[in-house]
């Protein structure tokens, strides 16, 4: 299995965790190894609960190390192949710049996508991400011309992916660790500090804009109900919204960057979890939101509306004015917010990583047996 990124890092985030328990997974009946970057110029060998991981030399610096590391990464992989004498194996990958791994081998190949790289370029129009977006394009065509199957997370990435690769693709949407754990003393603290208020909590990066279109909701519910909003989040505009929140007078909170038991505490303590969605995405908060029995409030898109139903297990909205509409709806609605957290809960135990690693393997063998997907 292939990582872009170095294995296992401090913090596990969703594409860390779907390496992790497919790996896990497979290492049931199969010997699995992690091979991936080092955070050094020196390789390295260990284990992260019972999986192998090895480690080659990357030079970190920006920009230049991604190219390097694009075309690096083959023969890094081919030498620790090699000297760890691996036979029959098959590669899993799930980055863009695993292309050249792609071509180079010739054994069967997983691509794990995740997330449409040269589409998701086109949120934040500007000239760079303009150019990005043809160069990812470029390594995108190169991994569906030569992966042997495709899994992504939703049937609208399916459906995009299947004007590119012609042979089968599979879903395995994300997933979730259940009983997710607080910090007691910080939920005690937060449940007082915001006890007068309604909370609608967010997090995300902030390194692109993501409040412009629901402004207006948030400036009107602050101002004419107990409204306290809160985002953890950090990043480039994180400057910008502080001050047009400041400007605009609404009632907010940027706790910044938070992360583990502490960023379950704020999900925890609040009313309502909202998020955007962009292009084919699924955001892996939600299922977060879900497990922790939260009220998710979500842009509604086609592939938000393969899991979410707007009154059962969450609320959904299409434009700024639904969004503030929703709110008040749930505020002055005690019952309808119970059931939702219910729901919420229900949903979440489909979504599982048990079942995930089950429906890799299960795929997999399917594979293995039919002779013409595998060609």
């Amino acid at each position: 299995m292939i990582s872009s990124d170095y294995f296992p890092p401090k913090e596990m985030n969703a594409n860390h965790n779907r390496l992790f328990y497919f790996a896990k997974g497979l290492s049931k009946h199969h010997h699995v190894t992690i091979i991936c970057p080092n955070n050094t110029s020196k390789y390295e060998s260990s284990s992260y609960r019972e999986i192998t991981i090895l480690r080659f030399p990357q030079i970190n610096i920006r920009f230049i190390g991604k190219f390097i590391k694009i075309f690096s990464m083959p023969q890094h992989v081919m030498n620790l192949i090699k000297e760890q004498n691996i036979n029959n194996y098959f590669i899993f990958y799930n980055s863009v710049f695993a292309s050249l791994i792609s071509k180079k081998f010739k054994c069967f190949k997983v691509y794990d996508v995740m997330g449409i790289k040269s589409k998701e370029l086109h949120i934040d129009k500007n000239l760079y991400n303009f150019l990005k977006s043809f160069f990812y394009k470029y390594l995108e065509n190169i991994l569906y011309k030569n992966s042997s199957i495709i899994i992504t997370i939703n049937e609208l990435h399916k459906k995009v992916l299947s004007k590119y690769f012609k042979r089968k693709i599979f879903i395995i949407r994300d997933a979730v660790e259940y009983n997710l754990g607080i910090n007691t003393a910080l939920y005690k603290k937060l449940k007082k500090q915001y006890k007068d208020y309604f909370v609608l909590f967010f997090v995300g990066s902030l390194s692109r804009k993501r409040f412009d279109r629901n402004i207006d909701a948030l400036e009107s519910l602050t101002k004419s109900q107990k409204v306290k909003i809160v985002i953890a989040g950090d990043g480039k505009y994180r400057q910008y919204y502080e001050k047009l929140f400041q400007e605009r007078k609404i009632n907010v909170d940027f706790v910044g960057f938070v992360k583990g038991k502490e960023l379950n505490s704020y999900i925890k303590m609040s009313d309502i979890c909202f998020a955007d969605v962009y292009l084919e995405g699924f955001p892996y908060k939600i299922f977060e939101y879900m497990a922790m029995g939260k009220v998710s409030l979500v842009e509604q898109t086609e592939g938000v509306k393969e899991i979410l139903v707007d009154g059962k297990n969450s609320l959904l909205y299409k434009n700024s004015k639904e969004f503030e509409d929703k709110v008040l709806k749930l505020m002055h609605n005690i019952a309808l917010k119970k059931k939702i957290e219910k729901n919420a809960i229900m949903e979440s135990k489909k979504h599982t990583w048990d079942v995930r690693e089950k429906q890799f393997n299960d795929i997999l063998k399917e594979v293995f047996n039919d002779k013409k997907t595998v060609q």
